[in-house]
């Protein structure tokens, strides 16, 4: 995952804003939540395009989210 919010910053820094989707991004990241899981993550943007979120779902049905604001993870379920 790291490597999305890497490229998501770097889309930020060159445009402005987070993209309306991953695809958007060149090259588009690995969207998995690890390398053990076929699971694909949710990508949202919020407050004009100026923040996101990652959710991605693991093993379990554990979800885990990204936050570009605080730049932390909370796990819920």
């Amino acid at each position: 995952m790291q490597e999305i919010i890497i490229a998501l910053d770097a889309h930020r820094q060159k445009t402005g804003t987070y993209p309306k989707r991953l695809l958007e991004l060149v090259p588009p990241p690995n969207a998995r939540c690890d390398r053990s899981s076929t699971r694909q993550v949710s990508y949202h943007t919020r407050n004009g395009d100026t923040e996101f979120s990652l959710t991605c779902v693991t093993f379990g049905m554990n979800k885990h989210t990204f936050d570009s604001v605080t730049r932390k993870w909370t796990d819920w379920d």
